[in-house]
């Protein structure tokens, strides 16, 4: 339903981007951003309708406690 990037004021350089996955109102998962996968996961984000590439950009130049919308599912006609 949603895609987010989060981080810490740890970075840009250290473990401080968590993506968030969520899906229906009680399910969804996080992942590290140094998780072995990641390239492979974000290159298929990327292929979701009006992925926002530029929220990934800043969120990996992200050097402080903050959150990034990359997408979210648009509500069905």
């Amino acid at each position: 339903v949603e895609i987010n990037i989060m981080t810490t004021g740890d970075g840009p350089f250290s473990g401080d981007l968590v993506w968030i996955l969520s899906g229906a109102p009680t399910s969804g998962c996080t992942v590290p951003g140094d998780a072995d996968g990641i390239e492979e996961l974000l290159v298929r984000l990327q292929q979701l309708p009006s992925f926002d590439n530029e929220a990934v950009v800043s969120a990996m130049g992200s050097t402080s406690l903050a959150h990034f919308l990359c997408w979210r599912r648009q509500p069905v006609a």
